[in-house]
């Protein structure tokens, strides 16, 4: 049975690959030489070892969003969440200021942040790492309220003020320092590969976020597209366990 080796790599939400006998090499992107005029779907071109090669940015050739919209919706996203605990001790301190029970979570799994922290998963290994520091600030945050409240409910109002005004300076700021130093590290820590193909005797070059794995696999099981992959640029279609492999094709290159 004839087999086919391939590339298998990740751009975006999806599973592309190509051929293995078409690539040349895998390198991080390095930074691109933008050519005014240039096809659209060219990022720039660089220069390997004296080789100029266009690099195509797969992303807007199918029509995914762009690297940088991704990173700064969750970014937007993010400043809503610490806007959300500045609030919220906010509420809390009112409701000492007023002696009413206050009825935000308590429960650092409950509030938006939490769901989403908890639910969050990237291949990022940077940002990962650095989540991992909101654990348990986040959760001090949280504790505030049920201390407030305790004291609250025996009487102290002075000290239940006092303890609000403490944490806001302390606590409170503690995690919003975490939330600046995240967006930072949203935006440095994305690293994404070229990776270096041959394509008609010519080099090109086409991004991905994640390079999977190498896979042989029988020419059986390649399938052609069907009438729900809309794209000319698919040339076959590689199912693995739950996953849709998309085996691209050299369409996808056009013309310079």
């Amino acid at each position: 049975m004839d087999k086919t080796q391939i590339l298998i790599f990740q751009c975006s939400e999806s599973k592309f690959a190509f051929q293995l006998d078409k690539v040349k090499e895998i390198i991080r992107m390095p930074e691109l030489t933008t050519i005014p005029d240039s096809n659209p779907n060219i990022r720039g071109v660089v220069n390997l070892r004296d080789k100029i090669i266009p690099v195509y940015d797969l992303r807007k050739i199918m029509g995914f969003k762009t690297s940088q919209e991704e990173d700064s919706e969750l970014i937007e996203m993010l400043k809503e969440r610490e806007q959300d605990h500045k609030n919220w001790l906010d509420e809390l301190t009112k409701s000492v200021q007023e002696n009413r029970e206050f009825k935000l979570t308590t429960d650092p799994h409950q509030c938006k942040f939490g769901k989403w922290y908890y639910n969050f998963k990237t291949n990022n290994l940077i940002l990962a790492s650095f989540l991992e520091r909101f654990e348990q600030p986040h959760a001090k945050v949280h504790e505030i309220a049920i201390e407030v409240n305790k004291v609250r409910m025996a009487g102290d109002i002075e000290l239940a003020q006092e303890i609000c005004d403490v944490a806001r300076a302390t606590k409170l700021k503690n995690m919003v320092d975490l939330f600046h130093d995240l967006y930072d590290v949203i935006q440095k820590s994305r690293r994404e590969f070229a990776i270096i193909l041959e394509v008609d005797s010519e080099l090109k070059a086409i991004n991905a976020d994640r390079i999977l794995s190498i896979q042989t696999i029988d020419n059986d099981a390649l399938e052609s597209i069907n009438d729900s992959i809309d794209n000319n640029y698919i040339d076959k279609v590689f199912k693995a366990d739950s996953d849709i492999i998309l085996i691209l094709s050299n369409i996808i290159f056009g013309k310079n």
